[in-house]
């Protein structure tokens, strides 16, 4: 009998956010967000406009912005490393992406006035 454990580990995903860096050259998008690890959990308090892997659209996703679907196709590949070991005492290493798209609707956004020293 043969046996074999493995293991997947997310090492790391890559959002592409679908907008374009200006809704006049739609073919240009905005770099992708490159992000270590799993990500981090929901903690209260935290600074929402300051998470350690995150992104704020610029562009709403307008009809006429999105070819009429009215949102931004939104792609995550997830990169996995999976090592794996054998009952034999063979062992191994190899890595995985997973991709898929969702579309994302942006319809607003909001402004925040800061009074800061000296300004």
């Amino acid at each position: 009998t043969l046996t074999a454990t493995v293991t997947a580990e997310l090492t790391a995903t890559t959002w592409d956010m679908g907008e374009p860096a200006d809704p006049a050259t739609p073919t240009a998008t905005v770099p992708a967000v490159q992000c270590a690890g799993p990500g981090m959990p929901y903690t209260a308090g935290a600074n929402p406009a300051a998470p350690p892997c995150g992104y704020t659209y610029l562009w709403r996703s307008l009809p006429e912005r999105t070819a009429g679907a009215g949102t931004w196709p939104v792609t995550v590949t997830a990169h996995w490393t999976i090592t794996w070991t054998l009952s034999t005492g063979a062992t191994g290493t190899d890595t995985v992406d997973t991709r898929t798209t969702v579309p994302l609707r942006v319809r607003e956004w909001h402004s925040i006035l800061q009074n800061t020293a000296g300004g």
